[in-house]
């Protein structure tokens, strides 16, 4: 899959750049806004490219392009990719018949996993981790590199573009559920019962450039 980019002048909305090219997107092309450059990336399969370049040319007028083979040069950038799963849940059960009660429950627990991803500069890559499909790119492999990225689930799609020194831990953004809850029971034989919840689950995923 090549990554092609096509840039437009401050006064285009990259936005609707990108809702006009959904016309002939297909489900598995990639469109990444890189809004430093205030481009349109463009990852497809190398025969749709020309495409895309006409299409978008019939409507905006494209100031400059990149990728494809100008910048592709054999350099590649090695991603370490860390996602980082979070519990913080707190419950109360209150019982009341035959004996009242009170129950306290804590539950906490951390985990991490790691996977590692390497891309040739110019192109794009893709990496499932769990249910998130995480696309990436980069150019300027060298001191600072610039990473375009992009991670789609059911629950969330978060497009971005960061600049990253080797070595350096970028957090790409995550995922915060509510589990507040409150329940409650009634039973001739147990009584009244009440169970009040509260806390969180985070799911966070962190970029780092080796």
């Amino acid at each position: 899959m090549d990554l092609r980019g096509f840039c437009f002048s401050r006064r285009v909305s990259l936005d609707q750049v990108e809702n006009y090219l959904k016309q002939i997107t297909a489900p598995n092309d990639i469109i990444l806004k890189n809004t430093n450059k205030h481009c349109i990336e463009i990852g497809v399969a190398g025969n749709r490219s020309g495409l895309f370049d006409k299409f978008i040319s019939m409507n905006y007028n494209v100031t400059s392009r990149y990728g494809g083979g100008a910048l592709t040069r054999g350099r590649e950038c090695n991603f370490e990719i860390e996602n980082v799963k979070n519990l913080d849940r707190e419950s109360d059960e209150y019982s009341i018949g035959k004996k009242n009660r009170l129950k306290k429950t804590q539950e906490t627990s951390v985990s991490k996993s790691t996977s590692n991803l390497r891309v040739m500069e110019g192109k794009l890559a893709q990496l499932h981790v769990g249910s998130t499909l995480i696309s990436l790119s980069c150019s300027g492999a060298g001191r600072v590199t610039e990473v375009s990225v992009s991670l789609g689930s059911k629950r969330t799609n978060i497009i971005t573009t960061v600049q990253v020194y080797r070595g350096q831990r970028v957090n790409l953004g995550g995922i915060v559920d509510d589990l507040s809850n409150k329940e409650r029971e009634l039973s001739i034989k147990k009584g009244a019962s009440l169970t009040k919840s509260k806390g969180k689950r985070t799911e966070e995923f962190y970029l780092i450039l080796r």
